[in-house]
């Protein structure tokens, strides 16, 4: 254990705390990022969607996922 934490204990929790915010804070960033991505699919015609290799029915896994839905 390191000379902060025993004179800190709560330096700990505030390092999990953090953690845990910049976590929560980075999925939600990657939920926009999804969004954008369907938003901009979504827009496409089909044929835009087939010169990239995808049907109607495959943007919304490619936006979560960014790549093609298992077969």
């Amino acid at each position: 254990m390191s000379d902060i934490a025993l004179q800190n204990p709560a330096a700990g929790a505030w390092r999990r705390f953090a953690h845990a915010a910049r976590q929560a804070l980075l999925g939600i960033a990657d939920g926009f990022a999804a969004a954008q991505r369907y938003e901009r699919l979504a827009a496409m015609s089909d044929a835009e969607l087939a010169r990239r290799g995808l049907a109607r029915e495959d943007v919304p896994w490619f936006a979560a996922f960014g790549e093609r839905r298992p077969r």
